[in-house]
């Protein structure tokens, strides 16, 4: 009989959990619009995106990550990959269970980041981006290794 409880509270609790961080019904990705913040001039004068994930939860979990479709690395702890751009709006996204994607404006010669992390999963950990103002981004961006440029 105690098994039975045991069993039963188990499989509850994982019910609970399995509507944590799904996609939508019909499938489509959710795309978040990025807060409206003036991304800093570079030293450099490129236009930037940097992707950058500094937690290592979900290790394993390492999606790859797209920039308007095409890739451009993957979400690896304590990485960032720096991805040259044209001016404008772009569409950064990533696919674990389900696809997430942010789109953000990158104004001409300035550097714009995107911070990947990975929330916990019943299976797999789902992937989170989010677009972070340049002033938060870069010192922690400083400390990681960077991928090569694209």
């Amino acid at each position: 009989m105690n098994y039975l409880i045991k069993t039963g509270l188990t499989g509850l609790g994982l019910l609970a959990l399995a509507g944590c961080d799904t996609p939508a019904a019909t499938g489509a990705a959710r795309v978040t619009p990025a807060p409206q913040t003036q991304a800093p001039q570079n030293a450099t004068g490129e236009t930037r995106l940097v992707i950058y994930r500094t937690s290592y939860m979900g290790l394993a979990v390492q999606p790859k990550i797209f920039v308007d479709g095409q890739q451009a690395g993957t979400c690896a702890p304590g990485r960032a990959t720096t991805v040259n751009v044209s001016p404008g709006t772009h569409r950064v996204s990533a696919t674990t269970l389900g696809e997430k994607a942010v789109e953000v404006s990158v104004p001409k010669g300035s550097t714009a980041y995107v911070r990947c992390s990975i929330s916990a999963g019943i299976v797999i950990g789902g992937v989170k981006l989010v677009v972070v103002p340049a002033s938060e981004a870069a010192p922690k961006v400083a400390k990681l290794q960077a991928s090569a440029v694209q």
